[in-house]
């Protein structure tokens, strides 16, 4: 059994062809969760990019009506239940 693994740590030359191929049919492959995680979130970060400038500029376009218009708008509580519910 030791042999075995000191077999497996002093390994000099590289695996088949056939190893590798076998291998990744078994779903034994290298995986980075750095990679995974950088890529997660570089799309997030250029969906955001992407969302936010829209959104922002709905927003404002409503919070511009709202307050050049405060006075004027009337508030009753019909008005207040359809907003909060």
């Amino acid at each position: 059994m030791a042999k075995e693994e000191d077999n497996q740590d002093n390994k000099t030359e590289e695996p088949s062809q056939k190893k590798i191929e076998d291998a990744i049919k078994k779903g034994n492959v290298v995986k980075s969760k750095e990679v995974t995680s950088f890529l997660i979130f570089f799309l997030l970060t250029c969906v955001s990019f992407w969302i936010l400038p829209i959104s922002m500029k709905a927003t404002s376009i409503r919070l511009r009506y709202l307050i050049e218009n405060a006075g004027n708008i009337s508030v009753n509580e019909t008005i207040l239940s359809n907003i909060f519910i």
